[in-house]
This record gives C-alpha cells, structure tokens and sequence, in this order.
C-alpha cells in the first residue's frame, strides 16, 4: 500500500471511528493544544531519556508531534494503526510512569506480536525514514530490513511522539484525558480496523465502554 493511500485509509477510519462516537452522544470539540517538551517540565527528562534509548543525536532536540486525532466528548481520542505497533513503541512503554497507562497491557502485547504486521504497512519510504526522523535518529537501514543497524529512523520517532502523548495525559502539570483505541482492539468480538472499514459493525454501548476502559485523566 502506498503511502497517499495509506494516508486517504487512515482518513477514513478516523472519519468513521468519529461518527460512530458522535453517533452515541460524543460530541467533536476543538482539540487541546498539541504536547511540547516546555509546556510538560515534569515530564521532559523523562521524554528525553526515551529520545536518548531510541538513538537520537541531538543534545536540545526539537521535538514536534502532530495534531491529535480526535477530540470528542470531552476526551482525546488516539486511534493507532498498524504502523504504530513495533519494537521502538514496546521501548517507550517500559518506563514506571507509561506502565500506569490502561492501555498499557494492551499495546505491550501487540508490540510484539504485530511487528510483522506493522512491517507489512510501514516498511516503504514515508512510513520508514524520512529526513526529520534521519536527522534525529541517524540514516535508516533498506527499506524493511529492521534487524540490520539503523532500523527504521521513522518508526523511532513515531514511537516517541506516542510516548510524548502518554506524557502529556500522565503529567501533573498538564491536562489531557486521553484514551487510545488499537485497530487490533476488538469491541464484543469484532475487530475495531475491521468495523471501521465498513467491514463489520460494532455495538455502540460495548465501543464507549472501551473508551471508557483505556481513558487517562490527569495525576493529581
């Protein structure tokens, strides 16, 4: 799959992931602002000891996570792909602070056990290096040879801006009510990825009840 069509996909499955929320009362709502090092100081070592184990070069780096997926009911809403779900993610939820997330068992397991999958996805050029992610972490092995030196530069800071994200819903000096949705979750026994490529349907109530489930306030 290509990466314009990859990035249409995914447009797609947010789209229906957010009517279905809004179908049960979810309202959209203007997202918070995004998570940057210097609004987060009780979290910033701990984002940059990750940047460090990930292989990132920069001694004061900038770092910059996209926009958040959804904001909907008063909570944001992440939904990860098959993309996000890999070795360098698995790293970055070893820390105490990440294992306190509800999502955290979740996604331990599906690190491991859909690499393949994300290798399948995000083995090309866009989803595997890109001169942003080269700059941080150094040049990327060939395309889908991820045991070899390198790695993938893209995967790595993918995984981090992730874990920024976790950051800025785990911190104290922030407020983000953050829960994140796997397409490999599944909802009363059907695939989430499946449902929202209009392959299945899902039951609304079981759906909240999983954003319920994996909802991350703020430490107090």
């Amino acid at each position: 799959m290509g990466s314009e069509m990859c990035i249409r996909d995914r447009g797609k499955r947010q789209s229906m992931l957010a009517n279905l929320l809004n179908s049960v009362g979810m309202r959209p709502e203007p997202p918070p602002r995004v998570p940057r090092l210097a609004a987060m100081p009780s979290m910033s070592d701990e984002i940059l000891d990750l940047y460090r184990r990930l292989g990132g070069r920069a001694q004061s780096p900038v770092l910059s996570p996209g926009a958040w997926d959804m904001s909907v009911g008063g909570v944001i809403i992440e939904l990860d792909e098959e993309q996000h779900f890999n070795r360098y993610r698995g790293l970055t939820l070893t820390p105490g602070w990440a294992r306190e997330m509800p999502w955290f068992d979740a996604y331990r397991t599906l690190c491991s056990s859909e690499e393949g999958t994300c290798l399948q996805k995000a083995g090309h050029t866009g989803f595997w290096s890109s001169a942003s992610s080269d700059a941080h972490f150094g040049p990327s092995a060939a395309p889908k040879q991820i045991d070899s030196p390198g790695g993938s530069s893209r995967w790595k800071q993918r995984a981090l801006y992730d874990a920024m994200k976790d950051a800025a819903a785990y911190a104290a000096d922030s407020d983000y009510p953050l829960a994140r949705l796997s397409v490999h979750d599944t909802v009363n026994g059907v695939r989430l990825g499946s449902v929202l490529q209009g392959k299945a349907n899902a039951d609304p109530d079981a759906l909240i009840a999983l954003v319920r489930e994996r909802l991350h306030t703020r430490v107090t």
